[in-house]
């Protein structure tokens, strides 16, 4: 749930963050309201670059959980349209950014919390040339500098993004599809 690391991600140094982390603060929580962020995607969203490195050396695999409507901690970067965070995770972690990993769970399943849209896997990214970061930095703040740190870092702007839409199990929602017993 929302615990104190929440506000010490999005408002306090990474010392702070650190010595919660020191203390045993847990990073694997989420929040109880929508969209259900962990404390990883509260520090992109909240541009804290020094809170982002340090969640992230704590906990390398946190990035990996998307909230309820499938997006990335580093994704989340790219939509909230601030340069500098923008800039900051394209340099730092463009590995990540490429999709999840293959067996890795695409949706949010932690904490009680479940998911109900698929993140991004590295097959897909790969399919549409990384496009869907593009149409993140355009469609949330469509800031230009944001906009064009993600076409310097490779993505297509002619990726195809209608891969989503076109296979039938994937234009479903992930949630209906796992109460049908799906998926």
């Amino acid at each position: 749930g929302d615990t104190i690391l929440y506000s010490a991600s999005a408002f306090a140094g990474a010392e702070v963050v650190k010595l919660l982390l020191a203390a045993g603060a847990s990073t694997r929580a989420v929040q109880k309201v929508m969209p259900c962020m962990n404390v990883l995607m509260t520090a992109c969203l909240n541009s804290r670059m020094d809170n982002v490195q340090a969640l992230h050396e704590a906990d390398p695999t946190l990035w990996q959980v998307p909230h309820k409507g499938g997006i990335l901690p580093f994704e989340e970067a790219i939509m909230v349209g601030h340069p500098e965070i923008a800039d900051f995770v394209l340099r730092t972690y463009s590995e990540e950014l490429k999709g999840l990993p293959p067996g890795v769970p695409r949706l949010l399943d932690m904490d009680g919390q479940k998911g109900g849209k698929l993140a991004h896997s590295r097959e897909a990214m790969e399919r549409m040339r990384g496009a869907p970061l593009l149409q993140y930095a355009v469609l949330h703040n469509g800031d230009a500098k944001v906009v064009e740190l993600v076409l310097d870092a490779g993505h297509d702007p002619n990726g195809d993004i209608s891969d989503k839409w076109t296979n039938r199990r994937k234009w479903i929602p992930a949630l209906f599809m796992r109460m049908l017993g799906l998926s």
